[in-house]
């Protein structure tokens, strides 16, 4: 119950604070001011206002407390207290010389190096001769009775040129005729197809 009571104490002051009435605007021209007040303080409005002041010099830092007094203990003192200790366990690792640690693998090649020569001064066994066989058209386009064609080629089942240059394939003789050939141009795609454009 205490604090909804503090709460509505709290609403009737706030309240009560800004009921008291407009304070005294500036209305343009040299400011006002308040009787004994500083002529440099803003005039009172109303709502919430700010003022500036000169900063202050930060605080000395805290004063530690004093070191109790301490007198050092001499050597024959000391001895008498390490001599309580009981002695220390010597392992059979604990002496020895400054430890290298291993040397890095060298980097993981990828394959085996061969030292021969390239060409190989043997030549080696020959391909085995393959059967050409009976040579063929095995495509052609257009086919059938068209309107309008705007290319004719002709694939045979053999290499039928070498491979080489297109002026040098362009003195070949060729092995299609088109009756009657109207005006155009003859080139190879690879070594089984002529073109007609």
């Amino acid at each position: 119950m205490r604090r909804p009571i503090g709460l509505v104490v709290f609403t009737i002051l706030v309240v009560s604070l800004s009921c008291k009435g407009p304070k005294p605007v500036s209305t343009g021209g040299a400011p006002t001011s308040t009787p004994g007040a500083s002529p440099l303080e803003p005039v009172e409005k109303p709502g919430l206002t700010m003022r500036l002041s000169e900063g202050s010099a930060t605080a000395e830092p805290a004063e530690t407390a004093p070191l109790a007094p301490a007198t050092p203990l001499s050597d024959e003192e000391s001895q008498k207290i390490l001599s309580r200790l009981a002695p220390l366990a010597k392992a059979p690792g604990d002496e020895r010389d400054f430890a290298l640690r291993d040397k890095s693998l060298p980097p993981p090649r990828a394959g085996k190096t061969l030292k021969e020569t390239f060409p190989s001064p043997t030549p080696g066994p020959a391909a085995p001769p393959k059967e050409a066989g009976p040579l063929t058209v095995l495509r052609r386009a257009p086919e059938g009775k068209v309107p309008l064609a705007p290319h004719l080629s002709v694939t045979f089942s053999q290499p039928m040129v070498p491979v080489t240059s297109v002026d040098e394939l362009a003195k070949l003789p060729r092995p299609v005729r088109i009756t009657p050939e109207p005006p155009g141009k003859w080139r190879w795609i690879g070594s089984k197809t002529l073109l007609f454009e």
